[in-house]
């Protein structure tokens, strides 16, 4: 039988978008007594005291003194047991100096097992995650004890989140179950699947489809339902009583299945009359035109009898009370805007609110927002959209970490829209275990950018190392500047005129190898590898809509009846548009666990505070154009 101390915790790190994947419960392993000579049991009991007392420090120190008093292969068990205190005691240094100083072939069959255990656990810890998978062989696995079998799958399930494959983390999830003791673990573990499930597209979820009696079939089923008929509650219901004639003794019945049932009973969300609230006329005028034409033509491409009446405010010189009044005498039952961030700031003071508004940016909070972009509470009624930067920037921060990098720098520009995006990156990424060695600034009117990526680089330190050297030697010095080794990526923040001079300085300073990540706006979103060629190489998030417009045909009619206005503001256009037709399912969204609408800005989810979460696509310049980074699978 394995033993692994009681009260073992599970150290992963923290992923606000993954939350449920990265840190579900861990179930405490049994214990067995490793045989011991009489004059070291004293020792041992008080190095497990002290481990069920929360000191793991002393009782990993313990349990060295007592290996290095046993000669041996005896001293392999409490060897093990040193490394597992340490990283309870979240010193992994000490936990993979033992790991790694053990003699692999003086452990017994079920001390490999504990040994592997703990060697994925300290990579997984150290973001290594295809490292766990390597680890944990799932065509040789070294025991069947359950206690083993539960560390197994959850780790690899764990490793899979940390890569982002949604559908392998269920896979393991499905796994894991079988080995769950507690009522609490297997719930959670079943949250924990579902929101894996529901991270995948629909097509993703089409192609992964298994027949009974494979219970992983039965979740991807499921989860293809809830994505499906998102907005069309008889037809909803209908597959959910298909699904359970199919799906009889499956584990969603127990907790999900009536969610889902409760949820497909939410009432539609009232838009007879809508009353859109945008700065029509003053400096945001332009912005707010293309955020009124794309809500406008969702609008037209409605039949006549499901169109709502559309009543359009200026909010430029009035104040919202007043709008307000004047919506609801007029008989609005639904209200989209304000557009800027101190009116959504002044609506979110105002008194309780008459009717349900979708907010068309977050509170300006005071200059300030809170760690996860918007004012908390989140006031009834109020639900919350934006093409936020500092959501653009969290999931550059997630995409990263999937993608396997623990070290960033970053470079921003000067100013509030920098300081607000370098706080909502940096916050992220250490939130989910990341590192944050560098940050620099630049300045956007600069001509010259190479200062802040040789700082950023650490390349006039060396240079003044050389020089300094040169002066001491009093010779001239044969010298190949090179940039740092202790970042893995930069998250460059940037519109295109900066990030088409930055990226060139990186390549000059001989970093051209290292990862680059941003934000949808170093695009344009106009295709132009003539002037796109220097940005060859970052990743960045944006919408469907921008990165595969021949989809949609919406956007070549609206690009040709405003083929001078609407390129360079297409991103508001479709943020209008998914405005429009995301009114009706807000309460389904908000209720049914997973659901999704697939919009033109990106895959749209309510958040528990009433934030519209926009799930982006991912691109890559080649050649001066963004290519779509397949992530259906995943």
């Amino acid at each position: 039988m394995l033993y692994f101390p009681s009260g073992v915790r599970h150290h992963l790190p923290f992923v606000p978008l993954l939350l449920l994947l990265l840190l579900s419960g861990c179930a405490e392993l049994p214990s067995q007594r490793v045989p011991e000579s009489e004059a070291s049991i004293g020792d041992d009991y008080s190095a497990r005291t002290l481990y069920a007392e929360g000191a793991y420090a002393r009782a990993a120190k313990a349990w060295l003194r007592l290996a290095e008093s046993t000669p041996g292969p005896t001293g392999n068990p409490h060897r093990l047991a040193a490394a597992e205190a340490w990283l309870a005691a979240e010193n992994l240094a000490g936990a993979e100096g033992i790991v790694l100083e053990m003699d692999h072939h003086s452990l017994s069959r079920s001390q490999r097992a504990r040994h592997q255990i703990l060697s994925a656990r300290i990579a997984l810890a150290r973001h290594h995650a295809e490292q766990v998978l390597r680890l944990l062989n799932p065509e040789q696995p070294l025991s069947q004890e359950p206690s083993y079998r539960a560390w197994f799958h959850r780790l690899r399930a764990n490793a899979y989140a940390g890569t982002g494959n949604h559908l392998e983390v269920a896979r393991e999830r499905v796994a894991l179950a079988e080995f769950l003791l507690s009522p609490e673990e297997r719930r959670e573990n079943r949250r924990t699947l579902w929101d894996a499930l529901s991270r995948l597209t629909a097509t993703a979820l089409q192609y992964a489809q298994l027949p009974p009696p494979d219970p992983l079939g039965g979740w991807i089923a499921l989860a293809s339902i809830n994505k499906r008929y998102v907005g069309e509650p008889q037809n909803f219901v209908q597959a959910l009583t298909a699904w359970a004639s199919a799906w009889p003794e499956h584990g969603a019945h127990l907790e999900l299945i009536p969610e889902l049932n409760r949820a497909s009973e939410v009432a539609v969300i009232s838009r007879q009359h809508v009353a859109l609230l945008l700065p029509l006329t003053g400096p945001f005028a332009t912005a707010a035109a293309a955020v009124r034409e794309g809500f406008l033509s969702a609008w037209y491409e409605e039949t006549f009898e499901a169109r709502p009446v559309i009543s359009l405010y200026d909010t430029h010189d009035k104040a919202l009370p007043t709008l307000y009044a004047e919506a609801k005498a007029a008989g609005a039952d639904f209200v989209v805007g304000p557009l800027r961030r101190e009116r959504v700031q002044e609506l979110a003071n105002s008194p309780p609110l008459m009717l349900p508004t979708l907010a068309l940016n977050y509170p300006a909070a005071g200059g300030k927002m809170s760690d996860e972009g918007v004012l908390a509470p989140t006031p009834e009624k109020l639900y919350l959209f934006s093409l936020s930067p500092e959501d653009e920037a969290r999931q550059v921060a997630e995409r990263a970490w999937f993608d396997g990098h623990g070290r960033a720098a970053i470079l921003v520009p000067s100013g509030d829209w920098g300081s607000r995006v370098h706080a909502s990156f940096s916050t992220a990424w250490t939130r989910l275990g990341g590192i944050l060695i560098e940050t620099q600034s630049y300045t956007s009117s600069a001509h010259d950018m190479s200062t802040p990526v040789a700082q950023l680089l650490n390349i006039d330190d060396s240079e003044r190392r050389r020089r300094a050297l040169q002066k001491l030697l009093g010779s001239e010095l044969k010298y190949e500047t090179r940039p740092r080794e202790d970042i893995d990526f930069v998250f460059l923040a940037a519109y295109p005129a900066e990030a088409r001079q930055l990226r060139p300085q990186l390549k000059f300073h001989h970093a051209s190898r290292l990862p680059i990540y941003a934000t949808s706006h170093s695009f344009s979103g106009i295709s132009d590898p003539r002037l796109d060629r220097d940005l060859d190489g970052i990743r960045f998030g944006d919408m469907p809509w921008v990165l595969q417009s021949g989809d949609y045909p919406l956007h070549q009619r609206l690009h040709s009846t405003w083929p001078d206005t609407f390129p360079p503001l297409s991103r508001l256009y479709a943020f209008g548009v998914d405005a429009y037709r995301i009114i009706p399912h807000l309460g389904r969204l908000q209720a049914q666990s997973g659901a999704e609408l697939p919009g033109l800005s990106g895959r749209l989810r309510v958040g528990p505070d009433r934030r519209i979460q926009r799930a982006l696509s991912w691109a890559k310049f080649v050649r001066g154009l963004p290519r779509v980074l397949d992530d259906e699978a995943r």
